[in-house]
């Protein structure tokens, strides 16, 4: 939040900038998650069998990792999406943001 707060300040404020500074800062996180479930499921049993049947790394990661890795990332997304409107609540509050 400090880190917004500096740049909104330093921008002039508003919602578009707010958000993509939030964006920004989130997103190293979201990544880092997204890695390491998808790590998580390369070494499993059924992606190895998909491998040897000579599917292509696509269709792997399409058919079998991405649907069992996508609950893991909506439930972040959501949390996240919940946690910006909190930081964007306390940047209007302090009036740098809407």
């Amino acid at each position: 939040l400090l880190v917004t707060l500096v740049v909104a300040g330093i921008g002039g404020g508003g919602y578009a900038l707010a958000v993509c500074v939030l964006i920004v800062l989130t997103s190293p996180g979201d990544i880092r998650l997204v890695r390491s479930a998808v790590l998580g499921q390369r070494h499993l049993a059924y992606v190895e069998a998909a491998e040897s049947l000579g599917l292509s790394r696509t269709t792997v990661m399409v058919r079998h990792i991405w649907p069992n890795v996508l609950p893991v990332v909506v439930a972040n997304t959501l949390l996240n999406f919940a946690g910006a409107i909190v930081s964007l609540s306390a940047l209007s509050f302090l009036g740098l943001g809407v």
